[in-house]
């Protein structure tokens, strides 16, 4: 200060160079609290700011850490001072246990499979600086990328909590939760740093919401009573989720208008779907599956169609349509819990009607009518052989092998002989031969009637093996395949390469009805379409195998590693507990069938009645065993006229 100022005069002057003096001396202190209060260029923390962050992370380790097992991330030497800072502080606590291990981001590292193993309780801290690596890394889906390897992998732990902690500007200016990885972390929280307050940001994938606030605090004033890790996924305030499907009943069933346009989706797993959104609070975008591809599979070149496709590569969010859950899919999709059991079952044409001549031998089978024939031809044997050892000498008729085959004729049709035996040789054995005749001709008669008064079927295919040994070519979707091979059974795993891959199961139907095929599928879905479409009257067409594959669970698709699966499940499980699923398959039953009935009822009509009065077709075999005689009697009638011409 001039001394003039000091000594009193132009004292004006000297209190404006003093308020000068002072106005410098606090913009200088302003100057350098602000510097301190904000992250320099190269990403150091100031001093107050590398306090908030250790108490972010102690608060952090006492609210979630304890007992799990913590990784920590980090990219630069920076980050490492304040990782040793962190360890040394929570090596004083004693009330807090869990296993730590400390990673320098390197893309070996980000790549390497052991860095991401998964344990009940996983918490990810990344401290970033740069954040580039990390970034690249969570941006790629690693697992669709490596599809093709015999172990794919997906590079991340999605079911740990997530925790990005910004370092500097750059980090937290960066839209991380828009990221594949953060993106389908069940939690993920990004902590930033301001001048004056710490900020806890989460995403809203579903909801296109990619940086949400959820707290804000200042330092030594966290308050431990807000849940950093919410629910992101208990309602979705009406956003748009994608839903792949297509048409299968019971499970899925469409309302056409007159333009053939979908005006309606029921069904078993519409239903469903319906029930979600109402819970969850979200919109279903349906997506429809191409009819040539159905559930879809993988095709030669690694790659998949259909609704597992849309799924594996992120085209649709959620796939209904009678979702088996088996390892073959699991290995790209995941599932909800499952809410129906279901089997793989054959349906064959019914058996066919024989023909009405073949009434007369149906009472008996071939191994039947060998042995009677047999016992005709050594009972007229035997007449003739005890007539001709007998010391008393019988009716001379008996000497005749052509009467004693008549003779024979007469007992086994119940009719009374006109000669009879004297003498007791001849009395035992004709005796218990009319017996047997008369049990033998009661059975047959008895028989007889119901033949000719029922229609008589082909018999049934009940096992694998009969469907094997038939010349039925088999039809259905190739996802049959993969399971006969899969299969113990040794019958299963002959179809294949009989398996004829086919999505136009309504043509199918019309083969299989036809007597050309048998079709493979889930057996409600057979059920569904014999009982809706193909019986008429109480006649079906179409006949299920008793025999079918082992039960599967069926739950609805989902991505894998998706977000989704918790808050679904929970809705599903609730769903099957009250036993809705088995009332919803009733009531699409009914509806299918009364989409047909018009054709049902042409059809039964044409049925004929099981207690129709004996028609000339009932007793055709009758008659042709009368014709057939008459010609073998004219034959042998020709026969004797020209021998005698010959002799003569």
């Amino acid at each position: 200060v001039p001394w003039f100022l000091v000594n009193g005069e132009f004292e004006v002057m000297r209190w404006w160079a003093l308020l000068l003096c002072c106005g410098a001396a606090w913009l200088t202190a302003w100057k350098a609290n602000a510097q301190e209060l904000s992250p320099n260029i190269d990403g150091k923390l100031n001093v107050t700011q590398e306090r908030e962050l250790e108490e972010v992370l102690m608060h952090l380790t006492r609210l979630y850490m304890d007992g799990c097992s913590v990784n920590i991330f980090y990219d630069s030497d920076q980050s490492l001072a304040l990782v040793s800072q962190y360890v040394q502080q929570i090596s004083q606590s004693e009330n807090i246990t869990f296993t730590l291990t400390i990673f320098k981001i390197t893309e070996a590292i980000l790549m390497d499979r052991n860095t991401w193993p998964e344990a009940q309780c996983d918490i990810n801290v990344f401290l970033l600086h740069d954040g580039e690596l990390l970034f690249d890394h969570a941006s790629v889906n690693h697992f669709l990328a490596s599809l093709h390897d015999n172990h794919p992998h997906a590079l991340w732990n999605f079911n740990a909590k997530n925790i990005l902690v910004a370092l500097t500007s750059k980090v937290s200016e960066f839209n991380a939760g828009k990221l594949f990885a953060f993106r389908k972390s069940l939690n993920f929280l990004q902590v930033e740093f301001t001048e004056k307050d710490v900020l806890f940001n989460t995403n809203y994938p579903y909801q296109n919401i990619d940086k949400q606030l959820l707290a804000s605090y200042r330092l030594h004033k966290m308050n431990s009573t807000i849940n950093l890790f919410p629910q992101k996924f208990k309602t979705f305030n009406g956003s748009t989720i994608k839903v792949s499907t297509f048409e299968h009943p019971p499970s899925v069933l469409y309302i056409y208008d007159a333009d053939h346009n979908v005006i309606k989706r029921d069904g078993v797993d519409m239903i469903l779907i319906a029930a979600l959104e109402s819970a969850l609070n979200f919109t279903a975008e349906y997506i429809e599956v191409n009819k040539g591809e159905l559930w879809g599979h993988e095709m030669p070149n690694g790659t998949w169609d259909g609704l597992m496709g849309m799924l594996i590569y992120e085209k649709a969010d959620v796939g209904a349509c009678n979702v088996f859950i088996e390892q073959d899919r699991y290995d790209f999709i995941d599932f909800t819990a499952p809410f129906n059991f279901e089997r793989g079952c054959f349906g064959t044409p019914s058996p066919k009607l024989l023909p009405r001549w073949t009434s007369p031998v149906m009472p008996f089978t071939s191994v039947t009518w060998a042995s009677f024939a047999v016992a005709y031809l050594v009972g007229t044997a035997l007449l003739y052989a005890v007539y001709r050892a007998s010391y008393r000498k019988e009716s001379i008729e008996y000497n005749s092998l052509s009467f004693d085959f008549l003779y024979v004729l007469g007992f086994m049709t119940m009719r009374s002989p006109y000669t009879t035996p004297s003498y007791p040789p001849l009395q035992i054995y004709l005796g218990f031969l009319w017996m047997f005749a008369t049990l033998i001709t009661i059975a047959y008669s008895a028989n007889l009637v119901a033949y000719l008064s029922i229609v008589q079927k082909s018999p049934p295919i009940d096992t694998m093996k009969q469907l094997r040994e038939s010349s039925l070519r088999l039809a259905g979707p190739a996802f049959w395949k993969t399971q006969f091979v899969a299969s113990i059974d040794e019958d299963a795993r002959s179809f294949e390469n009989r398996l004829e891959p086919r999505y136009d199961l309504e043509n199918v139907f019309k083969e299989v009805e036809a007597g050309e095929f048998a079709i493979i599928e889930n057996k409600q879905f057979l059920e569904l379409y014999v009982a809706g479409r193909y019986t008429y009257g109480d006649t079906a067409t179409i006949r299920i195998v008793k025999q079918c594959l082992l039960p599967y669970s069926i739950g609805v698709g989902l991505q894998k590693f998706s977000p989704l699966q918790e808050s679904f499940s929970k809705v599903v499980l609730s769903i099957v507990e009250f036993g809705l699923t088995q009332r919803w398959k009733t009531e699409v039953i009914s509806e299918f069938r009364l989409r047909y009935l018009e054709e049902i009822a042409l059809k039964t009509g044409k049925e004929a009645a099981v207690g129709d009065p004996l028609s000339i077709d009932h007793l055709l075999g009758v008659f042709m065993m009368y014709i057939l005689g008459l010609i073998l009697a004219a034959l042998i009638f020709a026969g004797e006229i020209l021998v005698q011409r010959m002799s003569k």
